[in-house]
């Protein structure tokens, strides 16, 4: 039917129809757009400055929250296991490693050369006030370097451990031991109440325990002490010394 023909009442209701159209696309779309433009000046906002009042979320804070919804811990909030060690020169430390392998008997496993240390204080999981607490300790330390004689190797039937150490603890080592318990003390830490051992684990998961081990005995100058943070992982554990402090040349 072409335009000549239609009755009026036709030309009504495609009127009232247009008009219902235009009607709903001012009501859907003008609210949307204006939405929009609102949420486009918040991101800025929000991005530039931060949330407009206490307790509201920025953009950046909910693009860097956790899966859980809660705001990422800030990194000082972390626990980071850590200890005070002597660490041996890589040449002293695959010696060791060598010594382990011709006194084990059975199965055993073998410390790697690297992961070779002597402790001197265990912290444990500790959070950054305490480690930089025990920084600022080590770094009152004013012990002088030793020689250390590995000379008596032995086993721990229980923990199924192979060690070597000093057959006596040399003065200036028990003295750094001494020192540092101490120190540590004001940052919130607890020493053992057993008296020191020195030595230096060169096997784990040991069945067999021969108690008449002899060795030459192996010299060790030790001129630093240094803080280390012990990684776990399902290989074994995984050491990185963090700092490390020079000990005097002679004694003060």
């Amino acid at each position: 039917m072409d335009g000549a023909h239609q009755s009026p009442g036709f030309a009504l209701r495609a009127a009232r129809s247009c008009y219902a159209r235009k009607a709903r696309a001012h009501i859907l779309v003008r609210p949307l757009a204006g939405a929009f433009v609102h949420w486009t000046k918040d991101l800025i906002r929000f991005t530039l400055h931060g949330p407009p009042y206490p307790g509201k979320l920025s953009f950046i804070d909910v693009m860097t929250m956790n899966p859980d919804n809660s705001p990422a811990p800030p990194l000082e909030t972390k626990s980071q296991r850590m200890f005070f060690a002597l660490w041996p020169s890589l040449e002293l430390s695959r010696e060791l490693y060598s010594v382990a392998g011709r006194v084990l008997e059975g199965d055993a496993r073998r410390v790697l050369p690297e992961n070779i240390h002597l402790t001197l204080a265990f912290l444990g999981s500790v959070k950054a006030p305490f480690r930089q607490c025990a920084e600022q300790v080590a770094a009152t330390i004013r012990g002088g370097s030793f020689t250390l004689t590995l000379e008596q190797i032995g086993c721990w039937p229980k923990p199924g451990i192979l060690w070597i150490g000093p057959r006596h603890t040399p003065e200036p080592l028990s003295r750094l031991v001494r020192e540092l318990n101490a120190g540590l003390v004001a940052c919130g830490y607890a020493p053992e109440e057993r008296s020191y051992a020195a030595h230096l684990t060169l096997a784990r998961k040991l069945h067999r325990c021969n108690r008449n081990l002899l060795i030459d005995p192996l010299i060790w100058e030790v001129r630093r002490f240094c803080l280390v943070q012990s990684y776990t992982h399902a290989e074994g554990a995984r050491y990185e010394t963090v700092r490390s402090w020079e000990l005097n040349s002679s004694e003060p």
